[in-house]
């Protein structure tokens, strides 16, 4: 039953379709941190912020693998900055959208229990103010 839910009638489902549904929505609370670490990035308000200034104010120093000492500063921000490659042309993006910044924090946010957390994180990594 499950599955008829999904299938477009080829008898696959795609997996675009369905993992989002499996993940689920970000909380409230979470969505505003995330939108207010993209409006630190998009002083100009355009909802679209530089590629460049994403990875120059991401502080990888309070990523949490980093606080911890399993992986480098070097190593998170590579991490971090391969979420938006650009696929087979193998390029990075030159713009980021508030909406892709949003969809790459919805999987951060579901392998995120406690909403504390999640706050702390990104209060530290985005610098947000409490």
């Amino acid at each position: 039953r499950l599955f008829e839910m999904f299938d477009n009638g080829d008898g696959a489902v795609p997996i675009a379709d369905f993992l989002p549904v499996i993940r689920g929505s970000m909380r409230p609370e979470r969505r505003a941190l995330v939108e207010a670490a993209f409006a630190r990035l998009d002083a100009d308000g355009t909802r679209v912020v530089s590629f460049l200034d994403v990875g120059a104010a991401y502080d990888t120093s309070q990523h949490p693998l980093v606080r911890s000492r399993q992986i480098t500063e070097e190593r998170a921000l590579d991490l971090f900055l391969k979420n938006w490659d650009a696929g087979a042309s193998g390029e990075s993006p030159v713009w980021i959208s508030l909406l892709e910044f949003t969809e790459f924090y919805e999987w951060v946010s579901c392998t995120i229990c406690s909403d504390r957390q999640f706050e702390d994180m990104m209060r530290r990594v985005w610098h947000l103010n409490t």
